[in-house]
């Protein structure tokens, strides 16, 4: 993760969306509070604040005890999150990457 936060962080270095951990919450509008292991948040960056004001991109490195939860309900729910852009699922035992990206128009 810190090599995934480091990298995107200096690409982002000169924009006004950050790089953020799992430190940072994605708030669902079920209700839902996640916790993506690394997010980008396109909205006003907060020091202190416990979620992300608009994230834009969550990438989340599955791992076997919460594999079916974040490939299914995680990634559903995330979905519905209408300033998401994109949902990156890292498996690092394939390896493979599943990338989900909202169609322009944002449905």
């Amino acid at each position: 993760m810190v090599n995934t936060i480091a990298s995107i962080g200096g690409q982002l270095a000169s924009g006004r969306c950050r790089a953020c951990t799992a430190d940072t919450a994605a708030r669902i509008p079920a209700g839902n509070v996640r916790r993506p292991n690394v997010s980008i948040n396109g909205g006003v960056f907060d020091d202190n604040a416990a979620a992300a004001d608009a994230p834009t991109v969550v990438i989340e490195v599955l791992s076997p005890s919460t594999r079916q939860f974040d490939m299914f309900v995680k990634l559903d729910e995330c979905k519905t999150v209408t300033s998401l852009t994109d949902i990156v699922l890292v498996d690092p035992d394939t390896p493979q990457v599943i990338h989900w990206t909202r169609a322009p128009g944002g449905v």
